[in-house]
Order: structure tokens, then C-alpha cells, then sequence
């Protein structure tokens, strides 16, 4: 009888050895993230009023993520931002709607960690290593901006089942966000028409995702290369198809003044240059 005793105590503890992880601290709000079963985006899957709820929450889990380092971009690189994007959906009028009662934020984080990615509520980060490690011209920042407003639109976040445990680092959030991959692809398809409409060569949409997928070991919430390769692959099939002769070779090689503008003042070279011009006449 003891011993049966002994055994019920020892299974106890192991249980409880489990289960305390799990249990959900007063006053914490952050949350450890578990994949759910279910793939397709939230607002999908639940009623408008759930949706909304689910998607308000994410956000402000972003936005407490990464509220460190945040440096604040001239008003000229936000204006920069917006009309680089409104000049690409107004053309033709079709795509207009996707900044229709939208209110767009852009944050640029000091950080070494190479990200970029969106909120529900209209915020869309970058980190200034992505600038000097990844994009390279005013193509890439063009295409990373229409996935982004693609996915606001049209609120395309997954589900995901969350545990309350206590601090949520960045790159958990960033895990919190990733998109299954036929939904990466749909979204692809999309900014293809987008580009289509806008007259502007979608080639450069392709180049941007053959540069993510040559990079996908340096930013830490890229999916796997499989992952990246397919969607290239689809995305030149889908061009190759839908792009005429004439249409093909419309992309401009050069990017305007104001993307060399907005890099500056990303990359903060003028306050670098007032820095080194200080040091040389102390010298």
C-alpha cells in the first residue's frame, strides 16, 4: 500500500513538474507561442468581431516587442514611403482601394538583427541592418512594401494558440507571424497584378525574391530554403506566362533621388559625416 502510495506522489510531481510552465502569470500579458493545427489566416477562420479582436492583440504584442531602439525617420523619408506606394496602386485606379481608410506607420529599429515585417494596425518595421544587408535598390524596397500592404489589407495573419508565460522576445514574434507557404504565394500573385496594373516591369518583384532566398540564412524569421525556392519558382512561372514581350524590360536600373535620400537618412550618413568632419578638426 505505501508503495502504491510513493507511486501515486512521484507521478504527481512529475506532472506538476510539467504543468507549472504552463501556468499563466497574473499581471503578465506577453505570451510563448504554439503553432496551431489549423494554417489559414485568422480572419478566415472566425467572426469579424473575433478577427478583430485576435488582430488588435497581435499588434500591440508587436509593438511592445520591438519598441526598443527605435529611431524616427525624417518626415520626408515617410512621405517618401507613402508616395512610392500610392503612385504604384492609383496607376490605373484598380488597386487604389488597398490604402483606403489606412493610415500607415514605418519604424526603423537600430538594431544589428536583419528584419522586416507588418502589423494588422498599419505599422511596418524595418531594421537599419536590413538597409545595409539587404536591399539594394528602390525595386526591393517597392516589392517588400506591396507584400506588407497586401497583408494589411487584407488582415493576412495566422491563428495561433498562445500560451500566457511572461516575456516575448523578438524573434519569437517574428515566428508568431509567419505565413504558410501557399499563402506567401497567393499574396505574390497578388502584388504581380499590382505591378502589372501599375505598368511597371514585375521582373523586379522576382528579383526581389531571388535576393531573399540567396539571403535566407541571414534574417532569423525566413522560412526554410525549400520554402523560398518554391515561391520564386512560381512566381516566374506566373510571369513568364502572364508577361508579354513588350511588357517585359520596363524596370528602370536606376532608382530615384529620393530612394538615395530616404537610404541616407536610414542609414543616418549624414550624422556620420558631421561625426567624422568633428573628429578631423579635432585632430
Amino acid at each position: 500500500m505505501s508503495n502504491q502510495i510513493l507511486l501515486f506522489v512521484k507521478k504527481m510531481l512529475l506532472f506538476f513538474s510539467f504543468a507549472l510552465p504552463l501556468v499563466p502569470l497574473w499581471g503578465q500579458s506577453w505570451m510563448i507561442l504554439r503553432e496551431s493545427e489549423e494554417k489559414r489566416p485568422f480572419f478566415i477562420e472566425s467572426s469579424l468581431s473575433q478577427a478583430r479582436h485576435y488582430l488588435e492583440q497581435l499588434s500591440w504584442l508587436g509593438k511592445m516587442s520591438f519598441s526598443f531602439k527605435e529611431k524616427k525617420l525624417s518626415l520626408r523619408s515617410t512621405q517618401y514611403l507613402l508616395s512610392l506606394i500610392a503612385e504604384t496602386i492609383n496607376e490605373g485606379g484598380s488597386y487604389a482601394y488597398l490604402m483606403e481608410n489606412k493610415t500607415l506607420s514605418f519604424h526603423l529599429i537600430d538594431s544589428p538583427s536583419i528584419f522586416f515585417f507588418s502589423l494588422p494596425s498599419g505599422d511596418i518595421y524595418f531594421s537599419r541592418s536590413a538597409f545595409k544587408n539587404i536591399f539594394r535598390n528602390e525595386g526591393d524596397l517597392l516589392s517588400f512594401l506591396l507584400y506588407e500592404l497586401t497583408r494589411i489589407h487584407f488582415s493576412i495573419y495566422p491563428k495561433r494558440k498562445i500560451i500566457p508565460r511572461g516575456g516575448l522576445r523578438p524573434e519569437e514574434f517574428l515566428y508568431l507571424i509567419q505565413l504558410p507557404l501557399e499563402e506567401r504565394k497567393n499574396i505574390n500573385e497578388f502584388c504581380y497584378g499590382v505591378l502589372k496594373r501599375s505598368k511597371r516591369d514585375p521582373y523586379l518583384y522576382l528579383s526581389w525574391l531571388q535576393l531573399l532566398g540567396r539571403n535566407y540564412m541571414k534574417v532569423p524569421h525566413f522560412e526554410d530554403a525549400s520554402g523560398l525556392a518554391e515561391q520564386e519558382f512560381s512566381y516566374k512561372k506566373l510571369y513568364l506566362q502572364e508577361t508579354s514581350k513588350n511588357e517585359k524590360g520596363q524596370l528602370k536600373d536606376a532608382s530615384s533621388k529620393e530612394y538615395y535620400d530616404f537610404t541616407r537618412n536610414v542609414l543616418n550618413e549624414r550624422d556620420n559625416e558631421k561625426e567624422r568632419y568633428i573628429m578631423e578638426r579635432k585632430n
